[in-house]
């Protein structure tokens, strides 16, 4: 393919590091893309070659199975941002806390809502990350991917759709890969101090260690942890895996749980809810096979 020099390409490499949970098997062939030049040569290759292709991200809202995952494992590194007065052009594998840390030092508002929320900045579009009143899409103006054919566009805002926790542009096309986006910020505004202050309260509520996030999506007008509660899932378990006692939609890897023992304990949950309530909860999680 003539990559860089620095380009990583690793055969049964294991990925239970580069996932929040830390739980998992291997990859048949990872790959850690020097830069954009070699994100697309391999995703070309790929595709040509017919292999499936799981981008990584900073692995906080999926799951690896146990056992050899097949296809390519494509894992972004960071390449700098550069601005423009208020639109900000950030690659896919950039922090999202690095990102919220550049806009507090450079005096821009209206991003406080990602504050605590793990990952990259492509993880976060693609799964329109924030709370339940505000997503991360609501401030992208552009999006860069590469297309399943191999080549490159650039979708504007209103050319694509975009929901609670879903960006239409990727739940309608799993090979499509995020590159970069542009989002478009504020100057920071007096009471932006008060709005930091109550997202970083909330996400304090959450429980720490090797977890997901939320292991749930929110129904229409309910809240999954509620649900689960009321539903006594709180504390079950399965092999290392439990559900917090501290908040009931965060399922932590306690004591080097398996992803079969991850699995499974979200099947049970699921079951649970439904049982005791008739709503079947989606995963939030994404489980990679």
């Amino acid at each position: 393919m003539g990559l860089n020099s620095s380009s990583v390409i690793l055969e049964n490499h294991p990925l239970k590091n580069y996932c929040t949970l830390g739980a998992g098997g291997n990859a048949e062939i990872f790959c850690e893309p020097y830069n954009i030049e070699d994100t697309i040569k391999i995703f070309k290759y790929s595709v040509q070659n017919l292999f499936n292709i799981n981008i990584l991200g900073g692995g906080s809202n999926l799951l690896f199975s146990d056992g050899i995952i097949n296809g390519v494992k494509l894992n972004q590194i960071t390449w700098p941002l550069t601005n423009n007065k208020y639109l900000i052009e950030v690659e896919a594998g950039f922090k999202l806390a690095d990102l919220l840390k550049f806009t507090h030092e450079n005096n821009f508002g209206g991003f406080d809502f990602t504050v605590g929320i793990p990952g990259t900045v492509g993880g976060a579009v693609v799964g329109n990350a924030g709370t339940v009143d505000v997503g991360i899409c609501e401030l992208v103006e552009e999006i860069k991917t590469i297309e399943p054919d191999g080549n490159l566009k650039t979708w504007h805002a209103g050319e694509f759709n975009y929901s609670y926790r879903k960006n239409a542009l990727f739940e309608d096309n799993k090979a499509r890969l995020i590159l970069s986006c542009v989002l478009k910020l504020r100057d920071a505004l007096p009471d932006d101090k008060t709005q930091l202050e109550n997202f970083i309260a909330r996400r304090s509520k959450q429980p720490k260690g090797k977890t997901a996030g939320s292991t749930f999506k929110n129904p229409v007008n309910d809240s999954a942890g509620r649900l689960l509660e009321i539903s006594g899932c709180k504390n079950f378990s399965e092999g290392g895996a439990v559900v917090s006692d501290k908040h009931a939609n965060f399922i932590i890897n306690s004591n080097n749980a398996t992803a079969t023992d991850i699995i499974n304990l979200i099947q049970r949950c699921r079951e649970r809810v439904f049982e005791f309530t008739n709503v079947m909860l989606e995963p939030e999680v994404r489980i990679i096979k």
